[in-house]
């Protein structure tokens, strides 16, 4: 990414995900900066004035925020058909099993308390999880697919919002997600934010096997989640899902953070994942 005269330039090495972060603007119910198309790897957008919503400290302007995603992208559902639920596995349980090869049965795995707490090895978590249970709650809307608050900028004086950084896809869908998907990115970036990552503000120690994690949460995040939890309960959405999801998009992430932080930020989150999904699913 860079910005060039007001303008900021993506660039893609998979020129598949960048023209299809193009196709995709159309579905996105004009949320999104117009994009211009530069070449197959590169796109641009005009530079958007605003404050990023991680860092506004009015839990109210988190409140428009999710009434501006149910206006948007939640109020129009779609059909439930199988390529829907083909994209569910594909994104929730095959993603995942893929993704932590890098780290199942290894030494990092084979440690057995986390926190004071039993953790079972990553594929006995991963095959104790309800997956057809996951399938069977999805509720197909529009979606961004990384809806997190530092992918959120907010104009105070005009009340708006505009989102960047928006996935290329939802398994093989440009149009249609599940809105799990969506609350599930808000809640886990309102534990690990933007300044715990930015500032160094995560650590984990090992010592005698054991493991020990620590992360510092933004105040204002906090309150985020709180007022999160509240919509989802006033509009019907499982919170026990969304923290299950959530839970599952640190484990799914950590594997593509090996030359961040000397790997040790990957590590960290891969512990905490397996902490958070041990308490999860009631181990102890």
């Amino acid at each position: 990414v860079f910005i060039d005269n007001k303008k900021v330039v993506k660039y893609f090495s998979n020129s598949n995900k960048s023209i299809a972060r193009i196709d995709r603007t159309k579905y996105l119910n004009g949320t999104v900066p117009k994009v211009t198309y530069m070449n197959d790897n590169m796109y641009s957008h005009e530079f958007v004035d605003g404050e990023l919503l991680s860092d506004v400290t009015d839990s109210k302007v988190f409140t428009s925020f999710l009434n501006f995603c149910n206006d948007r992208f939640f109020s129009k559902r779609f059909k439930k058909d199988t390529a829907f639920l083909s994209n569910c596995k594909l994104m929730y349980e095959t993603k995942t099993r893929k993704r932590v090869v890098g780290f199942a049965g290894s030494a990092l795995d084979g440690i057995e308390k986390i926190n004071d707490i039993s953790v079972p090895k990553i594929k006995v978590l991963l095959n104790n999880i309800d997956w057809n249970r996951v399938y069977d709650i999805a509720i197909p809307v529009l979606f961004h697919g990384d809806l997190q608050p530092g992918n959120i900028l907010y104009n105070n004086a005009e009340n708006s919002f505009t989102l960047i950084d928006w996935r290329e896809s939802f398994g093989s869908s440009l149009e249609v997600g599940d809105i799990y998907y969506d609350l599930s990115k808000l809640y886990h970036a309102s534990i690990i934010g933007n300044q715990t990552v930015k500032d160094n503000l995560f650590e984990y120690e090992i010592v005698d096997g054991v493991a020990k994690v620590d992360y510092y949460i933004q105040s204002n995040l906090f309150e985020f989640l709180q007022v999160l939890k509240g919509f989802c309960e006033v509009n019907g959405f499982d919170w026990n899902n969304i923290e299950l999801l959530g839970i599952l998009h640190y484990i799914n992430i950590s594997t593509l953070y090996n030359d961040f932080r000397g790997g040790r930020y990957g590590e960290f989150l891969f512990l905490l994942g397996k902490y958070l999904l041990t308490q999860h699913l009631k181990y102890n």
